[in-house]
Parts: structure tokens; C-alpha cells; sequence
């Protein structure tokens, strides 16, 4: 479980922005080993049919991928691009696979318009070989996907937009996002998002329906309580990382269980109970250390809460959830 705490902390979040591009070349750098290409395809297959069980259109939407390695860097599953080397058909991956010398941070990972045509790309760094960690880095991916089928709805772009100038920061998402003045540091704010974390605890462990009732109500008075005590702006930001984050994190689990169901492999088995306990960790770690710790890191792991809640009021709450652009607030509402 430690291993997990130190995966969640290190990846949590972190689509970086792109650092600043080398020289291309045309040289051949080989290409990644069949090891890191079959991890690949084998987070693509489960994002595509375990996630199609989880959420209609994650079997369509494309799923690029851009691999980080020392020196190198290779775009999986994406149209012909000019400023890559020549591409070439992948039998591992069943895509067209292009590589060049590396150009981004080889710390990135994340869902990301690297390019700027609109496109979202997963950035991944070599894939583990410890088998917990290959299913966490699994997991991971699988949220990212959830991203590129978010990117993927025709209003998503514009919005994100007016997003981008109404929380200051530019057009890219990975600045905003990351840069907005949340004010984690504050006792009151930190007070009571700690009775949230708590609520959110509660209600995962609850092994009735009336506890899990009790603590969504619980949690959800405090909730209401962080937002009188910050700014409609600050609010509008956590309504939207919840939105973005915290179902994306949500996802994770649902579709690592699918998987596990249908391949009967207790590999991918424990892979999907271990996601389940690392939101556990996760919880009672933001307990003891506080949301001025964690910050943004702190949405994304009482985000899968919200989702949960949302399931119990309103009972198609996945088109609600698209109808609501941004917001968990209606869905927690029961306005489906």
C-alpha cells in the first residue's frame, strides 16, 4: 500500500506543461521494447472494453499515446504527423507508431494537447515492471482516457476556454488548473474540507445503506459549508476540478473492476482491489496531513465520493453528469 500513497502523490494530477521542443531528427532510434508496447496495448484494450461498460463512447474515442523514454519518444495511435520520422505499423499495439529524439519532460504524465491541433495525448514515461505497479500505472491511464473522451464532446473546447479567462490563466489547461490560488492555506478551509475527507471516509466504509446515506448527507453539509466560505470564483474552480478530476479519478475503479471480472485473472483482480484501497490511503493520509498538503491532490480523492453520491440521487446519473457541464452540483442535488 505505501507503494501506491508514493504512485498516487508522484502521478497525481500531473499533466505537465510541454517543455521546450529539441531539435527533430530523422536519425533511426530504434523503437520501445515489445515489454513498455504491450503495457500500452494492454491499458488501451481495457480503456476501450471495460471502459464502454462504465461510460458509452470510451470504446470510440481515440486513444493516442505518447511514450517518454530517455531519448526518445514515440506517438502511438494517431494520424501521420510530419514532424516525426516516417511511421511505421506496430503488430503489438495493432497502431501506426511514430518515434523522434524526445522533446518533452520525461517526468510527464497526463492528458494533454501537446501538439496544439486539438488533440489529446496521453504522455506516459516507461511503464513498470513490478506487476502492482504495472496495474496502478494501468489505472492511471485508464483516467486519462476518461479525459480524452471529456475532450472529446464538441463543447468541451469552447468551454474550457472561458474557463481558462475567467480562472486567469491562458488557454492551456495544465496552467490553469494547476496554477489557480485555491486557498488551501486557509484554517477554515482546511477545517472543513477535513470533515469532508472524513464524511467521504465514512461513506466508503459504510457497510449499510443507512450509514452510507447518513455520511453522503454528512458530507454534503460540509460541502455546502466550504462553499459559503469561499469566493464564487474559487468555487466555480472546485466545482470544475471535481467535475474534471474527481469522476476521471472515479472511473479508475469501476473500469479496473470490469476488467478484472471478465478476464478472471487474479492479477488484474487484486490490480482492481488494490485501487480501491489506495482511495483509502489517500483519505485518511489527507486527514493527517491537511488539504493545505495536498491541495489539488486532495479533489481528485474525495472526487470519486461525489460520483458515488451522484449514483444514489439521480439514476441516470452518467447523462446528467454530461448535460452538467463542469458542475457537481446539480447532480448532488438530484436534478437529473
Amino acid at each position: 500500500m505505501r507503494r501506491l500513497l508514493i504512485a498516487s502523490l508522484a502521478l497525481l494530477g500531473v499533466a505537465a506543461a510541454p517543455a521546450q521542443p529539441q531539435a527533430i531528427t530523422t536519425q533511426p532510434l530504434g523503437q520501445p521494447d515489445v515489454a513498455a508496447r504491450e503495457a500500452i496495448h494492454m491499458a488501451q484494450l481495457i480503456g476501450r472494453r471495460a471502459g464502454e461498460k462504465i461510460w458509452k463512447g470510451m470504446a470510440e474515442t481515440p486513444f493516442d499515446v505518447l511514450l517518454i523514454e530517455a531519448d526518445r519518444e514515440t506517438l502511438f495511435c494517431s494520424p501521420n504527423r510530419k514532424d516525426f520520422p516516417p511511421r511505421k505499423w506496430d503488430p503489438t499495439t495493432h497502431c501506426w507508431m511514430q518515434t523522434r529524439a524526445r522533446t518533452q519532460d520525461a517526468d510527464s504524465f497526463g492528458e494533454t494537447d501537446v501538439f496544439g491541433n486539438g488533440r489529446g495525448i496521453i504522455l506516459v514515461g516507461v511503464p513498470p515492471k513490478d506487476p502492482d505497479d504495472l496495474h496502478f500505472w494501468t489505472a492511471l491511464v485508464v483516467h486519462e482516457h476518461f479525459h480524452q473522451l471529456q475532450a472529446s464532446k464538441p463543447w468541451f473546447e469552447p468551454e474550457s476556454k472561458k474557463l481558462a479567462a475567467v480562472f486567469g490563466g491562458g488557454t492551456g489547461a495544465e496552467s490553469w488548473a494547476l496554477a489557480y490560488p485555491f486557498p488551501y492555506q486557509r484554517g477554515d478551509v482546511n477545517a472543513v474540507f477535513d470533515k469532508m475527507a472524513a464524511a467521504a471516509l465514512e461513506f466508503l466504509q459504510a457497510r449499510t445503506v443507512e450509514e452510507r446515506s447518513r455520511a453522503a448527507s454528512d458530507y454534503l453539509t460540509q460541502r455546502t459549508a466550504l462553499q459559503h466560505l469561499v469566493s464564487p470564483t474559487d468555487w466555480r474552480y472546485f466545482e470544475e476540478q471535481m467535475w474534471t478530476e474527481g469522476v476521471a479519478r472515479w472511473t479508475q475503479a469501476p473500469v479496473m473492476d470490469a476488467y478484472a471480472a471478465s478476464s478472471h485473472d487474479p492479477g488484474w483482480q487484486k490490480g482492481a482491489n488494490d485501487t480501491h484501497k489506495a482511495r483509502l490511503v489517500s483519505l485518511n493520509s489527507i486527514r493527517r496531513q491537511g488539504f493545505k498538503m495536498w491541495k489539488r491532490g486532495a479533489i481528485y480523492e474525495v472526487g470519486p465520493v461525489e460520483a458515488e453520491i451522484a449514483a444514489m440521487r439521480c439514476k441516470d446519473w452518467k447523462s446528467a453528469y454530461w448535460a452538467h457541464h463542469f458542475t457537481m452540483g446539480p447532480l448532488l442535488a438530484g436534478k437529473c
